[in-house]
């Protein structure tokens, strides 16, 4: 079991530091920093990282740069951002190299880790993991590249632009220096 305010944040970075091939990942939030640098390194070890996200369009107000810098730097450095079709994400679930999982309420932000009773439990139950490996599959082929480039966001944002372009320095109407991931 893991509860949030008293071993959340350890147990997910145990969690990420432990796989070895690959980590799939469900959240609405990737805005912790330690799990940010986390899962930094998982990729850096060759870990392939598939994250499920939302778009930014969905994201709450004053909420913006949190929420699309911790995917943006997983993006640079190699992680597979998607986003589903026709659900909305809400699950928090990790899967890692197909053998155990992290099931639960924790999103993975300092609010949820700091200041909120948050739990998840650990799953290591073979048919447990088997049915969330098909889930996951289903999913992940059932969503597309989530397009964190500049001009990604300013067309997902279209209705905020000129707040998106301020609160997230970005270039509007120039080419982006973002490295756009589009054939995930």
């Amino acid at each position: 079991m893991i509860w949030c305010n008293i071993n959340g944040r350890n147990r997910v970075a145990q969690f990420i530091d432990q796989a070895t091939e690959s980590l799939f990942l469900q959240n609405e939030r990737y805005q912790d920093e330690v799990i940010i640098e986390r899962l930094v390194r998982a990729a850096h070890r060759g870990v392939k990282l598939h994250i499920l996200g939302r778009p930014a369009h969905t994201l709450k107000k004053g909420k913006l740069v949190e929420g699309i810098e911790g995917l943006r730097i997983l993006q640079d450095v190699g992680a597979k951002v998607h986003k589903l079709k026709g659900l909305k994400l809400h699950g928090k679930m990790m899967l890692a190299d197909g053998s155990r999982a992290l099931i639960g309420s924790i999103n993975l932000a300092p609010g949820s880790f700091d200041s909120r009773r948050e739990l998840a439990i650990a799953v290591h139950d073979e048919a447990v993991v088997k049915r969330l490996h098909e889930i996951v599959h289903h999913d992940w082929s059932h969503s597309h590249p989530l397009d964190l480039t500049d001009e990604g966001l300013l067309a997902d944002l279209a209705e905020n632009e000129e707040d998106a372009v301020r609160e997230l320095a970005l270039s509007a109407g120039k080419t982006s220096n973002h490295k756009a991931h589009t054939s995930q």
